[in-house]
């Protein structure tokens, strides 16, 4: 133990990214579908718009805001029910470092928006 890797840490990276290719990645990568791309000594991983929860999180909320905006609030009191269960725990749990502390917050602050927002028309 100490400052150096186990001898098989970098095949065992590599199996697992190609195990998470094949979950991920249409042909497996091919044909330009590349989800998981190698960067220098390490990998990135390339989503687009609508893959992750937060982007579901954040149409409902849109959507709901446009339906009380044109005075539909059964319709906006639903979907503002959807957005919230889809919150499970605290946003980036575990992940260090600036960015995720001002996304947490960000995501904080939505959320609480949304619930103040609820509370106060009496859902």
């Amino acid at each position: 133990m100490g400052q150096r890797p186990p001898v098989a840490a970098a095949s065992t990276v590599h199996t697992y990214v190609s195990r998470l290719r094949r979950c991920l990645e249409p042909g497996g990568g091919r044909q330009g579908h590349e989800v998981i791309k190698l960067v220098g000594d390490g990998y990135t991983l390339r989503l687009g718009s609508g893959r992750l929860d937060i982007d579901d999180f954040e149409k409902l909320v849109r959507d709901a805001q446009a339906s009380r905006l044109n005075q539909d609030a059964a319709r906006a009191a639903s979907l503002f029910r959807d957005a919230l269960a889809l919150w499970r725990g605290m946003p980036l749990a575990g992940l260090p470092g600036p960015y995720a502390d001002s996304q947490r917050a960000r995501l904080a602050e939505l959320r609480a928006s949304r619930d103040r927002g609820r509370a106060g028309r009496g859902h």
